[in-house]
């Protein structure tokens, strides 16, 4: 990539308890939700909460150029069916 780029950790709550594999459709769908912003995810870890709920946290790449805040990412990621919410927890410009 070239220029300047902002990583974003994000953390994505599903609606109820999913396996690994349905974890990894979701992803499938995140990803093809952020391609219209430029949004590129970089990686994507489940991390148990509680109960079984896992939690995805994913590494954002956002290009400078794209001139976007937060919140449309995290409504395009939120809009997804099985997505409880979506929220940037830490952002940094490289």
């Amino acid at each position: 990539m070239s220029g300047h780029f902002i990583i974003a950790l994000t953390d994505i709550i599903p609606e109820d308890v999913l396996s690994d594999e349905e974890l990894d459709k979701l992803k499938v769908k995140i990803v093809e939700n952020l391609k219209p912003l430029n949004v590129t995810v970089e990686t994507c870890k489940y991390i148990p909460i509680a109960f079984g709920l896992k939690k995805i946290e994913a590494k954002l790449i956002i290009p400078e150029s794209a001139d976007i805040g937060t919140e449309p990412i995290e409504n395009a990621i939120s809009s997804i069916e099985g997505v409880q919410r979506a929220e940037i927890i830490m952002a940094t410009r490289t």
